[in-house]
C-alpha cells in the first residue's frame, strides 16, 4: 500500500501497487478491498466467475482471490455496480476454480465454490454458514426447491432449501436450469444435454450435435432456449430443447455464459472479452468484443436493456438508454399507404450553430403532422436524415397522412429551450414543396428563429427587487410571466410583461417585485409564452433580501374591510410576537408567537368579527420593539 486518508466521518481509502483500492467506514477499524488492480508482477487480481443482481443497486459476485493462495471471495455492490466490496473472503484454496452465486430474494443466497463448499445466508449477506454439496452450479426457484449442476459427479435436487442432496442424474453436468418448477435443463461435458419435466426428478438425453463442452445453458421460456460452449459452440431450441441447431457466431473463443432478454435477443460471454449479442435468436450476431481482454466467465440481466458481465479483474454493465419521446406524433404512426422520404441536408440557426442531439423536425399537412424524426447527432456536412411521410390512405374513414398537391411545411422542437419553432427560411434544393407520392425532396432549411433569452438577472434594493433580462431573437412571443419561490418547489405568480412578438434585434425588459415575504431567500423564474400556448421556464436564479434591521411596516390596506397584511423583517433568528389591541389598549389577538429565521414575512389579519374603529398592533423581537395603528372601516 502506498497511500491511505480517512476523513473526519470515519470514511477512508488505502491504495497501493496495481491499481488496489481498499476502503473503510469505522474510522480504520476494518478495511475491505474493492473490485480493483490489474494482473502485474505484485499482483494476480480477482477471478470474478459469477455476478448476481437482485435490483438496479444491490448485487453480488464471487470468485476467487490471488494473494499467496487462491482465497475464495463474495463480493457486493449497493450502487449498481459501481463499486464491488469485499463482503467475504474465506480460507485459502489450492487453486482458482468455478464460483457461483444465487439469490432467491434480498435475503436468502447461496455461494458455491467448486473445490471447497458451499455457504448459505438468510440475512442478505450480513452472515454466511456452511451448507452442503459443492457444485458448479445452483439453482432455486422457491426457498425450498433446488437444483445442483455438479461435474463429473451430475445433477442433484434439494427439496430443504439446500441442507440435503439427494443425486437424480450421474451424466456429468456444468450449468442447470430451471423455467418454472418442472421443467428443467442441464449441460455439460462431451456436448451433454438434459431435460426434465417433471421437478427435476428423472432427466432423459438430448441430442446436441457437438462433441464440444457446454458451459451456459439458459431458456427464455419453455420453448426458446440456447446454450454455448468450448470453440465458439453455441446451440439454439426453439421446441423446448427437443431439437438443437448449431449457431455460427463468428470466433471460435470458448463461451462461458449465455442469457436471453426475450424470445430474440441473446447475448453471450467468453474467454479474452468476447461479448455477443443477437436480435434475432442466431441469424445475426452483434460483437461488442474490444471493451476488455479480460476472459468474462458470467452474464446476469435484470431486464432487456440493463445487464452485468463478469469476469478476471473486471465487471463490466451494459445500459440501454429508453429511447426518446419524440415531441411530434405523425397521424400515420409509421404504418403508411404511400411513403415518401424527405432528405434534410442542414438546419442553420440565426446567430450561427446547427441542430443538436434532442431537437427534432416534423413535417405537416396543414395542422397534421405527418412525419418526424429526432435528432441523435448534428447533420454532416454532406450528410442527411430521414423523415418518412406517408399520403392518405383513401380507403380510410380517417385522415391519417398528407394530401397530394397540398404544400408541405415544417416545424422545430428545440431540446435547449423546449419549444416549437416554426419561423425559418426553407430552399429547396430538389422537389417544389408539395407533396408527391412515392417520390422524395431534398430540402435544406436556413435561419431557424427562437425565442433566445440571452440574460436574467436581479437587483435588492430597499426591500424591492428589481429583475431585468433581455432576448437575442423572438419568434411568436406572447411574452414572460413571472414567477417567485421561497422554496423552489411552490411558485407564485407576480406579474406578466408582454412580448416583442417576433424580432430579429435585442430586445430588454424589467419588473419590480416590491412585496417580498416569506424568508431572506427568493427564487425567481420567466414562464416565456408563445402566442399558440407553448411555454418555456428560463433558469432560476436566487436573490439574497437579509435585512439589516428590525422593522415593522404599516399594513395594507388601509383603512381596511375585512383583510389587511402586517409586514415585518428580521435581521438574525429570534422570538416573535406580533400582538393586536383596541384603541384602550385592551388585547384582542396574538398573530404571531414563534421562534423565526431572519426574513421578511407577512402575517393577515382578518378582522371579520371586529368592530369598526381605531386598533393598535406590535411587534416584540430580540429587544426590538414598535406599534402602528390600523382603521377596521365599515
Amino acid at each position: 500500500m502506498l497511500s491511505v486518508f480517512v476523513n473526519g466521518n470515519g470514511n477512508g481509502l488505502a491504495v497501493g501497487y496495481s491499481g488496489i483500492i481498499y476502503t473503510t467506514e469505522d474510522n480504520g477499524s476494518s478495511w475491505y478491498q474493492i473490485l480493483s488492480g490489474k494482473n502485474s508482477l505484485y499482483y494476480a487480481g480477482d477471478w470474478i466467475t459469477s455476478v448476481f443482481m437482485f435490483n438496479e443497486n444491490i448485487g453480488w459476485a464471487a470468485g476467487y482471490r490471488k494473494g499467496i493462495w487462491y482465497y475464495p471471495i463474495i463480493l457486493k455492490t449497493t450502487n449498481g455496480g459501481n463499486t464491488w466490496i469485499t463482503n467475504s473472503e474465506f480460507g485459502s484454496s489450492f487453486s482458482k476454480d468455478v464460483a457461483n452465486i444465487f439469490f432467491l430474494d434480498e435475503n436468502n443466497g447461496w455461494v458455491t465454490f467448486y473445490d471447497r463448499s458451499t455457504y448459505k445466508t438468510t440475512n442478505g449477506g450480513a452472515t454466511w454458514a456452511n451448507s452442503s454439496l459443492t457444485a458448479n452450479e445452483k439453482f432455486f426457484l422457491t426457498e425450498d426447491a433446488g437444483w445442483a449442476a455438479y461435474e463429473p459427479l451430475g445433477i442433484y435436487k434439494s427439496t430443504n432449501s439446500g441442507a440435503t442432496w439427494t443425486q437424480k442424474s450421474s451424466i456429468s453436468s456444468r450449468s442447470i436450469f430451471f423455467t418454472d418448477i418442472t421443467n428443467g435443463w442441464a449441460v455439460g461435458y462431451s456436448g451433454k444435454i438434459l431435460k426434465s419435466t417433471d421437478e427435476g426428478e428423472s432427466w432423459i438425453a438430448k441430442t446436441s450435435g457437438t462433441t464440444s463442452t457446454l458451459n451456459s445453458v439458459h431458456f427464455f421460456n419453455n420453448n426458446i432456449g440456447m446454450c454455448v460452449g468450448k470453440s465458439g459452440t453455441a446451440l439454439v431450441s426453439s421446441d423446448g430443447g427437443e431439437n438443437w441447431m448449431s449457431q455460427n457466431v463468428g470466433g471460435s473463443a470458448h463461451l462461458n455464459s449465455v442469457e436471453l432478454t426475450n424470445t430474440t435477443t441473446v447475448w453471450i460471454a467468453g474467454n479474452s472479452g468476447t461479448i455477443l449479442n443477437t436480435t434475432d435468436l442466431g441469424n445475426n450476431w452483434s460483437s461488442f468484443s474490444g471493451l476488455t481482454e479480460s476472459d468474462l466467465s458470467s452474464i446476469h440481466f435484470l431486464n432487456e436493456s440493463t445487464g452485468w458481465f463478469a469476469g478476471d479483474n473486471s465487471i463490466l454493465k451494459y445500459y440501454e438508454e429508453p429511447p426518446q419521446a419524440i415531441h411530434f406524433s405523425p397521424v400515420w404512426s409509421g404504418a403508411g399507404y404511400l411513403n415518401m422520404n424527405i432528405y434534410v441536408t442542414g438546419v442553420e440557426l440565426i446567430g450561427g450553430g446547427s441542430l443538436v442531439a434532442g431537437d427534432e423536425i416534423a413535417v405537416f399537412d396543414g395542422e397534421r403532422c405527418v412525419g418526424a424524426v429526432l435528432i441523435t447527432e448534428p447533420i454532416p456536412v454532406g450528410g442527411n436524415l430521414i423523415i418518412k411521410t406517408s399520403t392518405d390512405n383513401p380507403g380510410t374513414p380517417e385522415i391519417d397522412g398528407f394530401i397530394n398537391g397540398n404544400q408541405i411545411s415544417y416545424k422545430f422542437w428545440l431540446s435547449t429551450i423546449s419549444q416549437e419553432v416554426t419561423e425559418y427560411t426553407a430552399n429547396y434544393i430538389s422537389g417544389s414543396g408539395v407533396f408527391i407520392s412515392l417520390g422524395s425532396a431534398t430540402v435544406e432549411f436556413a435561419n431557424v428563429v427562437p425565442v433566445e433569452l440571452v440574460s436574467f438577472t436581479a437587483k435588492v434594493y430597499n426591500r424591492k427587487v428589481t429583475l431585468s433580462w433581455q432576448t437575442a431573437t423572438e419568434v411568436n412571443n406572447s411574452g414572460f410571466e413571472i414567477e417567485r419561490s421561497s422554496d423552489k418547489k411552490d411558485w407564485m405568480v407576480l406579474g406578466f410583461v408582454e412580448g416583442s412578438g417576433n424580432s430579429e434585434t435585442p430586445n430588454s425588459y424589467s419588473f419590480i417585485d416590491n412585496n417580498l415575504s416569506g424568508g431572506n431567500k427568493f427564487y425567481y423564474r420567466l414562464k416565456q409564452t408563445d402566442n399558440n400556448g407553448s411555454f418555456e421556464y428560463s433558469n432560476v436564479i436566487e436573490v439574497d433580501a437579509m435585512p439589516v434591521n428590525y422593522a415593522l411596516y404599516q399594513n395594507y390596506p388601509n383603512p381596511f374591510n375585512p383583510s389587511t397584511t402586517i409586514r415585518y423583517q428580521l435581521p438574525s433568528e429570534s422570538k416573535v410576537v406580533v400582538k393586536l389591541y383596541d384603541i384602550l389598549g385592551n388585547e384582542v389577538s396574538t398573530l404571531v408567537n414563534e421562534v423565526t429565521q431572519p426574513g421578511i414575512y407577512e402575517v393577515e389579519l382578518n378582522a371579520q368579527n371586529l368592530a369598526s374603529g381605531t386598533y393598535i398592533y406590535r411587534l416584540v423581537s430580540g429587544g426590538f420593539s414598535e406599534t402602528r395603528k390600523m382603521v377596521l372601516l365599515r
